[in-house]
């Protein structure tokens, strides 16, 4: 589903977005130029062709709200909510979920700290258990590509089936 139309660096509001109850909220919300701000950073912090989506959750509040000079509300997210639900396939979902666990598993070999000690005098991070995480990172990536390429691809489809044109038995 469209909320924005882009035409030569104008941005406007696509008028059927507002059947939906979260997106009408929003626009009800930011009037004051016709809601384009807020669809911006609903546009930028959910949609997989966004050019923020390299960027984890976190990192998109903040430069979303840098960049656009507008704070997530609870009414934001609730319409990026259902912009996800409406646009993302379950591969897009997939992939979101797997990223985020990478992430978190970037942040633990961050955070490995060998002289770090529990309560008993044990070392928190051992030697081989890191080691042995790191050697599965060259299939976890290689996983990861091969999903964001099924989602790359069918992205392609559906963009072509939203432009008009039709798809042969050969694209699917």
């Amino acid at each position: 589903m469209r909320i924005i139309e882009i035409n030569n660096a104008t941005v406007t509001l696509h008028e059927a977005c507002l059947l939906v109850p979260e997106f009408k909220v929003v626009y009800e919300k930011y009037k004051k130029d016709n809601g384009i701000q807020a669809f911006k950073y609903i546009y930028l912090f959910a949609d997989y062709n966004s050019p923020y989506r390299a960027y984890d959750e976190e990192q998109k509040i903040a430069a979303l709200e840098k960049d656009l000079e507008i704070s997530l509300t609870p009414e934001l997210k609730s319409a990026i909510e259902k912009y996800k639900e409406l646009n993302y396939t379950f591969n897009m979902r997939y992939l979101q979920d797997a990223l985020h666990a990478a992430n978190q598993t970037r942040a633990y070999f961050r955070n490995v700290d060998y002289a770090l000690l529990d309560s008993r005098g044990n070392p928190v991070y051992k030697v081989k258990e890191v080691t042995d995480a790191l050697k599965n990172t060259l299939q976890v990536i290689t996983t990861l590509e091969g999903l964001k390429e099924k989602v790359e691809s069918e992205n392609v489809a559906q963009n072509k089936v939203r432009a008009g044109a039709k798809i042969n038995k050969w694209e699917q």
